[in-house]
């Protein structure tokens, strides 16, 4: 993956004003699970999933700005040593897994009449 931009991009579901629950196929503890088993994210403004091939075109994707700076927030260093650091950020990216979950695991009043 390429080098992220520093900065989450508008819709990075770890930003603390994303849309509760956008995100993407997966339900919000497989996407947590995945980010805390330190699996390399990439930004999903930069990854064309409509694509059959997407996982095979990650090389031209931007590594998750958002991601890496939750990583930083919740005090994790990633296994891959090669792999980005970004600063902490704890007024823009959530700052545990816990907020996390409680801000994607929200129900919207609408859906429950």
């Amino acid at each position: 993956m390429k080098k992220p931009t520093g900065r989450p991009c508008k819709e990075c579901p770890f930003k603390r004003t994303s849309m509760p629950g956008y995100l993407g196929a997966s339900t919000t503890r497989e996407f947590l699970e995945t980010t805390m088993v330190d699996v390399a994210m990439p930004c999903h403004t930069t990854v064309d999933y409509d694509s059959a091939d997407w996982k095979e075109n990650l090389s031209d994707a931007k590594f998750c700005s958002g991601a890496l700076i939750f990583f930083r927030n919740i005090y994790k260093l990633s296994r891959d040593s090669s792999r980005p650091r970004l600063q902490t950020n704890k007024g823009l990216v959530f700052g545990t897994p816990l907020e996390f979950l409680e801000h994607h695991e929200r129900h919207d009043p609408i859906d429950e009449e």
